[in-house]
């Protein structure tokens, strides 16, 4: 039995549903289109803020980064995220590329921010290099559209602290050629006693008291205070950025030496600030803002460390000036009583007759040829 044609019908609940997909296909694809239209007006209003925990660290030390994401509007965000670029000796964890010395993109999503919603997130960094790092700028991705905002934060990244080769005598224990305890540097809020008047007593140290008590006792009654010995101590720290020219050493193993170098000068930093010493330091590097060197009289606290460890992070290892140019310089100014480092990687007869100047001027002086191997290298 055959048919000449058949009918093919389509009940109302299957054309009510279709109906209803569409609609609400049409209404979603219109709801998204009006939401990137209503993103676009709010991205210039969406603050992104990145700080490190710490304004400076030392080289193989971690760091907390904390981004913060504020939604000032009454739109409820999906989708958000902020794309940047960090140095790759900021370490974040995140997989690098075939080149780990290009730039690492690091991106962090917001899957949903709420209306007057501010998101933090905490990411731990390690530094792993010596140097200075501003973070500048970021970029906000909404659904349809971008923008780049400022995003500041910069980290200063010290030399990692090695121990210092050596560590010499008070200069106050140097009397001539032998050693002695007690301190040459006196101090005069300290009085320990009194004692009778030698040639060469200043007259405000004269105690009128004690000589008028003395006067009818001793046949030389005329007393003076004395006083106890000072026992701060004071430190300069000179770094050569130069080679011989006469025997080159090979750039790899100089920008260890330089390397070692600051971090035995992160060393005695440390050492200074924790006891209240005075330091001062100066080198004849270039640094990166193109100035010449590093020129810090001495002086002690906190501020001044910092100020000095920020300075090492800035330099570029090549040299800016002669180094004898240098010495002779602070020669000049009449530096004394001091205990002296000099880190070099040479020395000549220049160099050496400075030094001798520096020693006659009642200096101790500790020339230190520094390492050219790498801690690793060294374990």
């Amino acid at each position: 039995m055959s048919h000449a044609g058949s009918t093919v019908t389509i009940s109302l609940p299957v054309i009510i549903t279709a109906a209803i997909i569409v609609g609400l296909a049409l209404l979603g694809f219109t709801g998204w289109l009006v939401y990137r239209e209503l993103c676009k007006r709010t991205i210039d209003r969406l603050e992104y803020r990145r700080t490190f925990s710490e304004d400076g660290v030392y080289e193989g030390d971690s760091v907390t980064l904390t981004e913060r994401i504020y939604n000032p509007t009454r739109l409820p965000l999906f989708r958000a995220y902020a794309e940047s670029y960090f140095f790759p000796q900021l370490d974040l964890g995140v997989p690098k590329g075939k080149d780990k010395s290009a730039m690492q993109r690091f991106e962090s999503r917001f899957s949903f921010i709420l209306p007057y919603m501010e998101i933090k997130r905490k990411h731990t960094v390690t530094c792993t290099k010596r140097g200075v790092y501003k973070l500048e700028t970021a970029v906000i991705h909404l659904p349809g559209t971008q923008r780049t905002v400022e995003s500041k934060s910069t980290l200063y990244v010290y030399p990692k602290i090695l121990a210092t080769p050596t560590s010499p005598n008070p200069v106050g224990m140097l009397m001539g050629e032998s050693i002695t305890k007690r301190m040459l540097i006196k101090d005069p809020f300290s009085i320990t006693g009194v004692r009778p008047y030698t040639f060469g007593d200043p007259f405000n140290q004269i105690n009128f008291k004690q000589t008028a008590k003395a006067y009818a006792q001793a046949a030389q009654p005329l007393r003076v205070n004395a006083l106890d010995y000072c026992s701060n101590r004071t430190f300069m720290i000179f770094i050569n950025f130069a080679t011989d020219p006469l025997d080159p050493i090979p750039s790899a193993e100089f920008d260890v030496m330089m390397e070692n170098s600051m971090s035995y000068t992160a060393d005695i930093i440390r050492i200074m600030s924790d006891n209240g010493y005075r330091l001062g330091l100066y080198t004849n590097s270039t640094q990166n803002d193109s100035s010449q060197g590093l020129a810090f009289p001495m002086r002690s606290g906190e501020i001044h460390a910092r100020d000095m460890l920020r300075g090492m992070s800035q330099v570029r290892i090549a040299a800016s000036h002669s180094f004898p140019t240098l010495l002779a310089r602070v020669i000049e100014s009449g530096l004394s009583d001091t205990e002296i480092f000099v880190f070099s990687a040479y020395t000549d007869e220049e160099i050496e007759a400075h030094l001798e100047a520096l020693k006659r001027s009642r200096n101790s002086v500790n020339l230190i040829v520094p390492s050219g191997r790498g801690t690793e290298d060294e374990k």
